[in-house]
């Protein structure tokens, strides 16, 4: 099934269920009454935050109704209150802190400030990785590959859906009791129908286990897997050491090398295998973890919602440009690039800059120009913006630079190019990435936003 129907399916689920407790509990609300806030990762790029939009549109949830939050920010916003004595300092005035949020997919990383008048500022751009808990269910799946053989675990995937759930949610709760002690083993029950057909080949579970590399921490016992503590953090070991050589990269920056705390928030972060890391790995540094950490995202979404400008500054993390035309220069333009018009030689694909990567962007930063279309005789005019992690871009056909997207202005009816002159006013503070448009002749004023699946085109 195409991906955006799941999602839509998944968000109208939770719009119901809300809607059904709000008219058991309070009365007369009305839908236009809701503010939805979605949560994204910051590392998300803007492609897959309109794909949210899109799904959330499909839903049944105006496109007005609804803000993104990014999720450190959230988590941040919300410690900012939290009445716990170990995190009181995060509030206090130019007070700087990472913000570590480790989910179930990625591990989101920035840096936050406090400001004198109450506000937050981003002064690191967001970086981050597949280093969530689902990489530790990635390595316990590859043991029992390992185990059963390819075959027999496609076909258990395939065929007893019901069962595999039940088997990730055993590891949920097992993996959730590994703690720093290396004494003892785990014990996991493994569903009959994966057994059956490991076994199909005649060989029985103990034996196959009997031939891993390292009989000494695994062994079968009736229809449970054991395995021994050190073998069970192993499993963790390949998304924390990819997190904790990051993080120590960030460090190295000059910029940050001065910061003392590090929060910690997330499903992940709850686990005692991640916070022993973090304190082995960062002896100098000050470790906090939110009480029900899981959460922090959550109810700073909810703060986010009615505080949408609590972040009076973000960075930029790409270089974004504007593909633009312009008159061609024989003494440095590429010449693969000319072309001609009307007996006039133009340069074409110039990367004309708006923000550059590791800009200090202000919340209510506004990017103002002023455009019209190239002959009269144009009904639309096309804005394609360009991005890339190269602080220099000459061409938006250089290495590295990517087709961000499109938005697309319908102009005034007229054989005039004066009369379809426009103002094009960009945001880029925000979570998302919009513009608002004013036609000169009629003073007309409309809002756009990005389409960045233009760009599969």
């Amino acid at each position: 099934m195409p991906a955006i129907d799941i999602f839509a399916h998944s968000i109208s689920f939770l719009k119901d269920h809300l809607w059904k407790t709000l008219h058991s509990r309070v009365c007369e609300v009305l839908e236009t009454d809701i503010h939805y806030v979605i949560t994204v990762p910051a590392i998300w790029d803007p492609k897959a935050k309109q794909f949210m939009r899109r799904a959330a549109y499909k839903a049944g949830i105006p496109n007005e109704q609804i803000s993104f939050a990014l999720e450190p920010e959230a988590a941040s916003l919300w410690c900012q209150v939290e009445t716990d004595d170990k995190l009181s300092r995060l509030s206090e005035p130019l007070t700087k802190y990472m913000v570590v949020d480790l989910g179930g997919g990625t591990a989101d990383i920035t840096v936050h400030q406090k400001m004198g008048d109450g506000s937050l500022k981003e002064i690191h751009k967001a970086s981050g990785g597949a280093w969530g808990g689902n990489e530790v269910d990635k390595c316990y799946l590859q043991l029992l590959e390992n185990i059963v053989q390819a075959e027999a675990m496609d076909k258990f995937k395939r065929e007893e859906m019901s069962d595999y759930f039940d088997l990730l949610r055993e590891f949920e709760t097992k993996k959730r009791s590994i703690t720093r002690d290396n004494e003892g083993k785990i014990t996991i029950k493994l569903p009959q129908s994966l057994c059956r057909l490991a076994e199909l080949d005649g060989i029985k579970m103990a034996a196959k286990i009997e031939r891993l590399h390292d009989t000494t921490k695994y062994c079968w016992t009736g229809d449970k897997l054991r395995i021994e503590k050190v073998a069970a953090k192993a499993l963790f070991t390949p998304p924390l050491e990819k997190l904790i050589t990051h993080v120590k990269k960030m460090f190295e920056q000059p910029e940050i090398q001065d910061i003392e705390a590090i929060l910690l928030v997330g499903g992940f972060s709850e686990c005692d295998l991640v916070t022993e890391t973090f304190e082995q790995s960062f002896p100098d540094k000050r470790l906090l973890i939110p009480k029900d950490a899981g959460l922090a995202v959550l109810k700073g979404a909810v703060r986010f919602g009615h505080h949408l400008y609590a972040f009076k500054t973000r960075i930029a993390r790409f270089t974004i440009g504007a593909e633009k035309w312009r008159l061609f220069e024989e003494s440095h333009d590429d010449p693969a690039r000319k072309i001609i018009m009307s007996g006039q030689e133009y340069c074409t694909c110039i990367f004309k800059k708006i923000i550059e990567i590791g800009e200090e962007i202000p919340a209510a930063m506004t990017h103002v120009e002023k455009s019209h279309p190239a002959c009269a005789s144009q009904v639309q005019s096309d804005i394609v913006l360009f991005s890339s992690t190269n602080r220099h871009v000459t061409y938006t056909t250089d290495m590295g630079c990517q087709k961000l997207g499109t938005f697309t202005i319908d102009l005034p009816k007229s054989e005039s190019i004066s009369e379809k002159k426009y103002t094009i006013c960009y945001f880029f503070g925000d979570t998302e990435i919009h513009v608002r448009v004013k036609m000169k002749k009629t003073n007309e004023e409309f809002e756009k936003w990005i389409d960045c699946f233009s760009t599969d085109d």
